[in-house]
């Protein structure tokens, strides 16, 4: 997933940043994407078609505390869209 996006990144010819996010305590975001006008995504990866809130939250909460207008998303092999709270989830 993380190839797909840069690689429709330069196909499309924007200029995006990406890079990751993880504490000393093990809190983690598999992608972070910031876009030429400063807004950042930060995107966690799952591979099943259920997680739990608790499988990709604590990241997602600690990136927003330093980066409060960041938006959440988890994506995974779900079959439909649907939110946890402010996290989008994503199939």
């Amino acid at each position: 997933m993380i190839n797909e996006t840069f690689r429709l990144s330069r196909y499309f010819e924007k200029d995006y940043e990406f890079t990751y996010y993880r504490t000393e305590r093990g809190a983690e975001v598999d992608l972070i994407i910031e876009t030429p006008r400063g807004q950042k995504i930060a995107i966690e990866i799952k591979g099943s078609q259920a997680p739990h809130l608790v499988d990709f939250e604590s990241g997602l909460r600690s990136f927003s505390t330093l980066v409060k207008s960041a938006k959440r998303i988890c994506v995974c092999d779900t079959p439909r869209a649907y939110s946890e709270g402010s996290i989008e989830v994503l199939p």
